[in-house]
């Protein structure tokens, strides 16, 4: 285990393309991250990022994942530039271990999130997929019995018997700090290091 790890989410102002021949270009509408270092938490960055004007948000997608339409309104009007977000999320994750739900997912809109800042992003020690290490482990099905790779929230109650939580009645920034203490549990439960004693 890294001494050093960035829990990450972001949430994408749409979802992923797949099946097209052109790269899926991610803009992300928030980010929200949590160092830890030495098993404890020691800062937290929630930020709404201010899309630009051409940018389409999906508001059905994004509540999806906490952030309703009167979020995604005041990212386009109060949310801070990608430059800003990009510079204060370099120094969270610069030389850090990245664990995030799904690896693909969220590299693609940090790289957005870069592309829109114009900047490179930081040196990080590697990234770590939750849903790929979490799948052998946990026996998730979809609803017709097949095999599939585990959501957050699946993970989630397997490693800590916990209900799953109601995202979508949440707040942006209750919703992502829900996000990152799961992703840490799951981290943790992989990992067979218990609860984290301090939570996001």
């Amino acid at each position: 285990m890294s001494a050093r790890i960035a829990y990450l989410d972001t949430v994408s102002t749409s979802a992923p393309v797949h099946g097209s021949p052109e790269r899926w270009r991610a803009h992300a509408i928030r980010v929200a991250v949590a160092l830890e270092e030495d098993r404890r938490i020691v800062g937290t960055l929630l930020r709404l990022v201010m899309p630009d004007r051409l940018v389409v948000i999906d508001p059905k997608w994004t509540a999806r994942y906490g952030v309703n339409a009167v979020d995604a309104n005041q990212a386009s009007e109060e949310g801070e530039s990608p430059l800003i977000v990009a510079q204060n999320l370099s120094v969270m994750i610069a030389g850090a271990m990245i664990v995030c739900q799904n690896q693909a997912f969220h590299r693609d809109v940090l790289l957005g999130l870069f592309e829109d800042a114009g900047t490179d992003g930081p040196a990080v020690a590697g990234h770590y997929c939750i849903q790929s290490a979490a799948r052998p482990i946990i026996d998730a099905r979809t609803v017709h019995g097949k095999p599939k790779a585990p959501n957050i929230w699946e993970s989630f109650k397997f490693f800590t018997g916990d209900a799953v939580p109601v995202i979508t009645t949440l707040g942006w920034r209750e919703a992502a700090l829900l996000q990152l203490n799961a992703i840490r549990a799951v981290y943790w439960g992989i990992h067979r290091l218990g609860a984290p004693a301090d939570p996001v």
